[in-house]
């Protein structure tokens, strides 16, 4: 069994987006994950292959910095997290971080 410090936190969020605005939704993201990469953090973006405009978001925190639960690290990613907000529609219960359970071998 590894053993961390700090347990991976996991935000899953679903969007939904205009398509007059999938570009700069795209462009934000993509933002975002460079800088939270950056810190040694993954961020994930799935599209629903049936549903234009619905994407699913994946954020990772393993360095224990917060997940993208509405606090962020810096005024930049603060900067990008307020922009998705007006881009996107995303559900009351888009950012709760769900924390890695170990599991025992055998």
């Amino acid at each position: 069994m590894r053993s961390r410090a700090m347990p991976r936190r996991l935000t899953v969020a679903k969007a939904d987006v205009a398509p007059d605005r999938e570009r700069e939704y795209l462009t934000t993201l993509g933002r975002l994950a460079r800088l939270r990469r950056s810190r040694g953090d993954h961020l994930w973006l799935f599209r629903h292959p049936a549903e234009s405009g619905t994407f699913l978001e994946f954020s990772e925190s393993v360095t224990g910095s917060p997940p993208r639960d509405g606090v962020a690290v810096d005024s930049e990613e603060s900067v990008l997290e307020r922009r998705l907000q007006t881009i996107a529609s995303y559900a009351l219960d888009a950012r709760v971080p769900w924390e890695e359970v170990q599991l025992e071998d055998g």
